[in-house]
């Protein structure tokens, strides 16, 4: 998984270790980022300079079954030269803002390899009731204990443009809570009815 100190990275560790996976590696744009990493899920966590040789060397050689990438740009491109025979990466985001490349089938084809990519603000869109059940399977694994997302910065709701700002800023990990203001408190995590 690219980029694994935010919360999608924060969340993907743990569930991939509910699943069963043997081995769970992360990557990380500075070594500051690993430790929280290290906390949620992952058993070792490489650097955006040199993980295609730290995966070949932490797997032996084989590489992963599945590549998550959020980053796009560079780290994408690099990612394709980590999944094992008949490994997957899958790309659905780009927090790089990098210019969008292709890929063909001579790059893939020599180990059986193959890359998927989505984008949620589609089917937000076009068909929302798709998204409900798995919507509602994410949110389950935040109450139920399988995911546990530490808040690093908390907002009442007014203030919800300001709590873009430290998940847009790399300051990471930066998983933000904004909420209305409860009878118990203004709005703390423990105190907060989350919107």
């Amino acid at each position: 998984m690219h980029g694994v100190a935010g919360g999608v990275g924060t969340a993907a560790g743990q569930l991939a270790r509910a699943a069963g996976a043997g081995a769970v590696y992360g990557v990380v744009s500075s070594r500051d980022e690993a430790g929280h990493a290290l906390e949620h899920g992952y058993d070792e966590v490489f650097t955006t300079d040199a993980f295609p040789d730290d995966v070949r060397r932490a797997t032996g050689g084989r590489g992963v079954d599945l590549v998550l990438g959020p980053v796009g740009g560079d780290t994408l491109r690099r990612g394709i030269d980590t999944p094992a025979v008949f490994g997957r990466l899958v790309s659905f985001g780009n927090a790089s803002g990098a210019e969008p490349w292709r890929i063909g089938q001579a790059e893939l084809r020599a180990r059986g390899r193959s890359v998927a990519a989505f984008s949620i603000l589609n089917p937000a869109r076009s068909a929302p009731e798709a998204l409900r059940a798995p919507t509602e399977r994410a949110f389950r694994t935040g109450a139920d204990g399988t995911v546990s997302l530490p808040v690093t910065a908390e907002f009442a709701l007014s203030d919800a443009a300001e709590a873009h700002r430290p998940m847009g800023g790399a300051r990471r990990p930066a998983n933000c809570c904004c909420a209305r203001p409860t009878e118990h408190g203004p709005y703390g995590a423990r105190k907060c009815e989350p919107v």
